[in-house]
Formats: C-alpha cells, structure tokens, sequence
C-alpha cells in the first residue's frame, strides 16, 4: 500500500475479504435483489436498532475521552447524524410492520450482544479517542460501501427485475445516500487525524477494525443464517458445483458480444430474482478475485451448510479454576470477566469452596478423572483460543491439567493461586514443585502477585520496582514461561500501583493510580482472565496485559462504594 494512503483506508482494504463476503451474504442479496423474507428483515431492523443505541454509548464514551474541543464537536456531530438515523428507523418500522413498541420489548440476539460488549469494552478500556473509532468506523464504512454497491448493481438490471415496487429500496437508498458517505467519511478522517497526532501505531487498531468486521458478518449470519440460502430459489444452488467453479475461477473473459456487461453482484441479484439465465451471459466471469470468491461461496453453498462454516468464530477462553460461592473471585470472576469483554467462556471445575465475604470456611476437591473429563469434553467439541488457570491445589490437580492439555498446543496464561487474599492456604506443598517443573514450562505467562513471586523464589524480599524486575527475570529461568507479569498491588505505595511484565529481554512497567476501596476480592483472577480474553480477541501480549489492567482499574473504580457481604473485603461488580 502505497505510504500516502490514509490510515482508515489501508485499514478498509485489510478487510476487504470480510468486506466482499458480507456483500454477498444471503442477507444482503436477499436485501438487494428484494427476495429476503420480511420476517427476517423485521428481525435485523429490531437488532439493528439494540445495536445503534450501543454504538451512541460508544460515541459518549469517545467524547468524553477526546482530548481536542474540535474532537469532541466532530463527535458530537456524528453522534447527531446515528440519533438521526435511529429516527428513519422509527419511521421505517410501520412500513415494515413492526409496531413502535416492539423495539422497546426486543431482547439481545446473541451477534447483537456480542457485538455491542466488544464496542463498549473498547470505549471503557481505550486511552485514545482512535482506538474507539477503529472499533466504530467499519460499521460506518461497510454500510456505505454495500448501500453504493447494491444501488449500482440495481440500476444494471432491468426494470422487470428491479422495479420501483422494490421492497427494500427505502434501506438501500438510506445507505447510498450522499449523507451517508458524508458522515463515514467523516469519522474516517477524525480515525485518522487522532491517530497522526497522538502517534498511535497501524498495528494497534487493525485488530479492533478486523474484528468489527466479523462482528458485522455475524449480525448479518444471525439475521438470516447462511444455510437458509435457498430462498433465492433452486437456480442459484442448483448449479454443479464443478460448473459454478469453473465459470468463477476462469480467467476472465471478453463479454460477449451480444450481452450487456453486468457486474458480477448484479448478475447474482438477478439470480435471486428469478432470473435463470446462464449467470456466464450475465458477466459472473468479471470481478475482483474476492468477489469471486464470495460468489462462488453463495452459489455452491448447500441448503443444509452450517452457519459456522463461513462466520468468524467467537473468541473463546477455557478457565479451569475453583468455584468461589461468593461469587467475588474464581471461576465465577473468570466468567464475569469474560463475559464483559465480549468473549465466550467455558470452564473446569477443580474444587469447590466454601466461602464468603468474611473468609474461606472449606474446601472439597473434584475428583480427578472429572476434571480430566470436563477438560476433555470441552477442548473436544467447543476448542478453546487461550486457557486461563487458577486455584489449582494438589499435585495431582496440576498434574491432570498438565497432562490434559501439554499436547493441544494452546496459549496458556497461569495464575499461581497460592493463598487467598484473606489469608487461607489454597496450595498444598506438594503442588510447588509440579506446578514450577511442569505447568511453568507450557504457559506463555505466568501472573504472580508479589507474595506469590517471593514464595515461589524462596522466600526473598521484594520491596520495590527494580526488586520486581529482578523477580520476573528470575521467574522467567526459574520455570520457563514466555511471559512473566509480576504484580504490584501488594507494594506498599498509597498513590499508584506498578506491574512488572517481562518478556526473555526487556522489562514493561505498567502504571496505574490506587484505587482506595475494600472491595479487591478476586483481583488476581480477573487480571488472569482479561488477559486471557484480550488474547484470544488479539495475539498481542503487551497490549493484553494493558487492556486488562484497564479492565481491572475501571472496575475497582465502579466498584469501590459497592457493599456486598459483612466480611472486611468485598468483591468487584463487573461490566454486563
């Protein structure tokens, strides 16, 4: 890409892939060619308007953390501009035949949910107004490009095909509008005057644009799901699939003479719409090499094809930890955590606690082979991106984990639950030294708080920053992690906490005001498992870590007036 192309636009062409699948989504050429059944259309509208209140609370939080005025008056503006179509949506909605009420009463598909949290996560955790867009603007962009293209493909067609009785013609025209490219446009342009200024690297936000992009494939797929294609009728799936990939793979042609040169997306908008001409008369040979390839996607696919084979998958996170019936730290912190940051979570059960506010009154181990079990059924069928570990307890624990997961190959964060931050003992001694000699080597990091670090190094007395330092090179040789993050919660500084991460090289501090509150139950785990989250989002461990320190801060500050419980330390609220 040549180095004068804008940062939003070299961000746009990396997704061009997801892009051009999305316009050749069942939905979209159902949209376009006026064939999608009204029921779904009727779902996406009510989705769509859960999902643009979101993306407004997203712009709240971008003003708010803007640094420039004229940042916040752009966002401010574009703000109105999303108001204003919310309200084309309400007056769309009769036409349609949804009541007014029912937007009020519709519930968050799954898509809906997960595309909303991802949004607002980023909003909450972002320290720069071009992180939020670069979450926001594909929403923008991708809406301009496929009202453009499907007005283009329209006006190819004839008017028996394509008629002004078009059902759909009001969403089309709305997003080919001169307006509507306007306002992407502008928040391109902000994406990239933030980004200049503030020196924030390409490399940070491709991961949050690519992501918006899949979340739109999937709001799309939720809508009307892939393997319902054969609404467009039997033509467009009938074809051989050794026909269909002969003509999309072949080098293109010179149109024939004789037939008008349709663009491809034209000509399967004429297939959807009955027309079952040879799709060769109609230029399906011309188009990009992505468009073909979405092209061919749409016409091979099978009736009974599953949603999964073309969708993105969710990020996924495996925590295998013990069960806190407090509900302020384990399993369930890691679940929460999860959870608010948009990731899908199983879990493996290791023990069971008893346990409250005030402090852990039991505990009773799961038996092994369910452990082992639990592990198994689930990496089996669901799979997992990262695993996260917590309490872990005996030997034989640490061994089945060990055993269930050393040749599978997956990114593996270890929190080394030693003692609990009310002072009971969750490690039995025996486990120190499996843990050290054969969980340490498979983790790509390890997360000990300072008490933790100073036991697994004998005991020694680590007292400051450079004593962290120290402690997270020496914790690297000692068990042979990638990562080491040493936590710095237990320093005793009264304005800021300090976290050591390092990497086999070099040393990353991580800086963050104290929060002054009581309310710290189960901060460990949830450090472990927003890393965990952030990883399986983006393979980026630096800026897993960071986001997660944001999480845990933003959360400590929401939570520090919370009571919950009698005890003297009480847990987090987290984000839902």
């Amino acid at each position: 890409m040549a180095s004068g192309t804008p940062l939003s636009r070299r961000l746009w062409a990396a997704s061009s892939a997801t892009a051009t699948h999305c316009l050749f989504h069942p939905f979209v050429v159902g949209v376009g060619s006026g064939q999608l059944p009204m029921a779904a259309f009727q779902q996406f509208l009510k989705q769509d308007a859960f999902y643009l209140h979101g993306f407004l609370k997203a712009f709240a939080y971008a003003v708010v953390k803007a640094e420039a005025p004229a940042d916040a008056m752009v966002l401010v503006d574009l703000m109105h501009g999303v108001n204003s179509e919310l309200q084309l949506h309400a007056s769309f909605m009769e036409s349609w035949g949804i009541p007014a009420h029912a937007i009020d009463a519709t519930s968050a598909a799954q898509a809906t949910r997960a595309y909303v949290d991802f949004l607002l996560a980023t909003a909450k955790t972002a320290t720069s107004v071009a992180e939020i867009l670069a979450a926001m603007v594909p929403c923008a962009r991708l809406y301009a490009f496929l009202g453009a293209a499907l007005a283009s493909a329209r006006s190819e067609l004839t008017g028996e095909l394509m008629g002004d009785a078009h059902q759909y013609a009001k969403w089309i025209e709305t997003y080919a509008a001169p307006a509507f490219e306007a306002g992407a446009s502008d928040m391109e342009a902000l994406l990239d005057s933030v980004a200049e200024r503030e020196g924030i690297d390409e490399a940070r936000l491709q991961p949050l644009y690519a992501r918006a992009m899949q979340l739109e494939y999937n709001f799309f797929d939720a809508s009307f799901p892939v393997q319902r294609a054969d609404f467009m009728g039997t033509t467009a799936l009938a074809y051989d699939a050794d026909t269909a990939t002969s003509i999309l793979t072949t080098q293109p042609l010179a149109p024939l003479p004789t037939v008008s040169k349709l663009s491809l997306l034209a000509a399967v908008l004429a297939i959807a719409a009955g027309d079952h001409s040879d799709p060769i008369a109609h230029g399906v040979r011309d188009g990009s090499e992505d468009d073909r390839a979405a092209c061919l996607a749409l016409l091979t696919r099978s009736p009974g094809a599953t949603a999964t084979e073309a969708a993105p998958g969710v990020p996924r996170v495996l925590c295998i930890a013990g069960s806190d019936s407090g509900g302020g730290a384990g399993i369930q912190a890691d679940m929460k955590t999860c959870t608010a940051l948009g990731v899908f979570s199983t879990s493996a059960i290791t023990a069971i606690t008893v346990q409250n506010t005030v402090g852990v009154h039991g505990i009773h181990g799961v038996p092994i082979a369910t452990l082992r079990e639990q592990i198994g059924c689930v990496l089996d069928d669901i799979g997992t991106d990262v695993i996260k570990t917590g309490m872990l307890g005996s030997a034989a624990v640490v061994q089945c984990v060990v055993d269930a997961v050393k040749d599978r190959n997956l990114p593996l964060v270890v929190d080394p639950v030693m003692v609990s931050t009310s002072g009971h003992k969750l490690l039995e001694l025996d486990a120190h030294h499996c843990i050290v000699q054969q969980l340490f080597p498979l983790a790509l990091i390890i997360t000990p708080n300072i008490p933790e670090a100073s036991f697994l190094l004998n005991g020694r007395t680590i007292a400051t920053v450079d004593d962290m330092k120290v402690a997270a090179a020496d914790l690297h040789a000692l068990g042979g992690s990638r990562y080491v993050l040493v936590k710095g919660g237990h320093l005793e500084d009264a304005s800021s906490v300090v976290d050591v991460l390092y990497d086999g090289l070099s040393w990353h501090c991580f800086q963050s005001q104290r929060v002054a509150t009581i309310n710290t139950h189960g901060t460990g785990c949830t450090l472990a498992s927003a890393i965990a989250a952030h990883y399986a989002k983006v393979p980026d461990m630096k800026a897993a870590v960071q986001n997660a320190i944001r999480y845990v801060h933003a959360i400590l500050v929401g939570s520090q007036d919370l009571s919950v419980g009698c005890g003297a330390q009480g847990p987090m609220l987290h984000w839902l």
